[in-house]
């Protein structure tokens, strides 16, 4: 039997990244996998079993690359933003969107992507993105919490965090969804203009 091809696992998961990124799941197929890692049939089923199991592993790659890194700056556990308020981390991270869209960056978000893509209906597929939104959710409520005051009423906290998740989630999707650079950044700038319900003259929210 012919040798498989040996490969670099972290590099292969990278261009995967990318190419489920650019088309999603259904539209990835195995040829185009293929063809952009840069391996055979054989390497890639070897090592990740099936298409479906390659993007899980794609999806833990996303959350330890990009999911969790965010949710660390909105809980200011990076200590370039320690003298932040958390609304103002808020403010940071979506006034990050408009830079990447006026970059010309398009793609959305994968998390977000997938959230909305027919794949979701696989349950697997679901625990998985779902525990990265519940990561940005709780990220998200620690930012809200962490003000020179706030409410006792945490179940509004945890409500506003929920409509933050949201308001991320819509702006990534309708980024990808090629909705007008001007309408979106007039959209992002009205969401960092609203100051937090909970928390008034405490600052924007993003």
């Amino acid at each position: 039997m012919a040798r498989l091809r040996e490969f670099d696992t972290e590099e292969a998961l990278e261009k995967a990244m990318n190419i489920f990124w650019e088309h999603g799941y259904l539209g990835a197929s195995v040829e185009t996998l293929l063809a952009g890692m840069g391996l055979s049939r054989g390497s890639l089923y070897k090592a990740f079993k099936s298409k479906k199991q390659l993007f899980l592993r794609v999806l833990e790659r996303y959350r330890e690359k990009h999911v969790e890194p965010a949710a660390a700056f909105l809980m200011g556990e990076d200590r370039h933003n320690e003298d932040r308020t958390g609304v103002d981390r808020i403010d940071a991270l979506f006034s990050s969107l408009i830079a990447s869209i006026n970059g010309g960056d398009r793609r959305g978000c994968l998390l977000c992507n997938t959230a909305t893509d027919a794949a979701f209906a696989d349950i697997d597929i679901q625990r998985e993105a779902n525990e990265m939104l519940d990561i940005l959710a709780r990220a998200f409520h620690a930012a809200l919490l962490d003000q020179p005051s706030h409410p006792p009423d945490g179940a509004t906290l945890e409500a506003e965090a929920y409509n933050l998740v949201l308001q991320y989630v819509g702006v990534r999707v309708l980024t990808r969804g090629g909705r007008e650079i001007g309408w979106l950044n007039k959209g992002i700038s009205a969401i960092r203009a609203k100051p937090p319900a909970m928390v008034p003259n405490q600052g924007r929210c993003g």
